[in-house]
């Protein structure tokens, strides 16, 4: 997949490797040395099979992943899975992971294929065997990154200098550097814009925000969801509402701190923990929510509109679990 419109996305795989980490059972971070890209790597006869699995089989396994979430994951957990890549049964997880990571990886793997990155897959297949063996609570809620096996995965390392040929700008070997591809053609590794300077297809550098077309500093830190911020913070998009559709993937937000019990909210993750932003006003006539409020989760026996608004996090014809 090259960048064009759909740039910021490929300038942004590497991060979203961080989302994706426990469905693939890799986490996102940098290499921490010369990788090798090889297709298989020999073992000892008497140590077991010779272990020739691919980057793609260990880049995407949403079944396994998609188990273990419906299985153990806390309610919170599963709550932002859904919303995040919208699914509502273990069945349509697979689905969805297999179109959300299966685009993710495909697009890696041609960027190995052209010898623009590189991995190491010794590495990653030690790492996948690790995650795999984890309990189950530890598999769905532990940052792979964490464990001593996974420690710069996903162990892949770019390969393309300034003014390289690239696809996406995960290939650019500088950080922060952005590839000018687009859908149609490759383009090339650049420096990010400065503070003042024109947006390179509405991507600036580290920190910064593109308005009209300019990139600027802005009073709190950029992000694209809420995982970019604190978890003090949420991720303040104007016009986005979590609950009624994604977060747009090529809308940069600011990082706002959490809202108290009982102020007005839109955005579901916008309140302090151990309060969700109770939907109560209804939704505008092009489906947004109209402001509700940080509210505590209700009681078994309560009436619901949602699993949110239960503690459980089960609401069954309008009634809380």
């Amino acid at each position: 997949m090259f960048g064009g419109t759909h740039g910021a996305l490929a300038a942004r795989w590497i991060r979203a490797l961080s989302l994706l980490s426990l469905v693939a059972g890799i986490g996102c971070g940098d290499s921490d040395g010369p990788s090798v890209d090889t297709d298989a790597f020999t073992e000892d006869p008497d140590a077991g099979p010779i272990d020739n699995r691919t980057f793609l089989e260990l880049c995407a396994q949403p079944e396994l992943y998609c188990s273990r979430l419906y299985e153990c994951a806390e309610p919170d957990r599963l709550a932002e899975d859904q919303f995040f890549f919208d699914h509502t049964d273990e069945a349509s997880c697979v689905v969805a992971q297999q179109e959300v990571t299966g685009a993710l990886c495909a697009a890696l793997n041609a960027s190995l294929e052209a010898e623009r990155l590189t991995v190491d897959l010794p590495k990653l297949r030690t790492c996948t065997d690790h995650m795999e063996l984890l309990a189950c609570h530890d598999y769905v809620h532990a940052d792979p990154t964490s464990h001593v096996p996974c420690q710069g995965s996903p162990f892949l390392a770019p390969n393309v200098p300034v003014g390289g040929e690239c696809a996406q700008s995960a290939e650019c070997m500088t950080p922060g550097d952005l590839c000018t591809a687009t859908d149609e053609a490759l383009g090339e590794c650049v420096v990010a814009p400065l503070a003042g300077e024109p947006c390179l297809d509405g991507l600036c550098g580290e920190g910064m925000l593109c308005v009209d077309d300019v990139c600027i500093v802005p009073e709190g830190g950029t992000c694209l969801i809420d995982w970019d911020c604190d978890e003090s913070e949420w991720c303040d998009q104007p016009g986005v509402d979590f609950r009624v559709e994604l977060e747009d993937p090529e809308l940069e937000g600011q990082c706002t701190p959490r809202l108290l019990g009982g102020a007005n909210c839109e955005d579901v993750g916008a309140c302090v923990e151990g309060f969700y932003c109770e939907d109560t006003h209804g939704a505008d006539d092009e489906g947004f929510r109209l402001p509700g409020h940080c509210a505590e989760p209700r009681e078994s026996g309560a009436a619901c509109n949602e699993p949110a608004d239960c503690i459980s996090f089960e609401c069954t014809d309008d009634i809380c679990e």
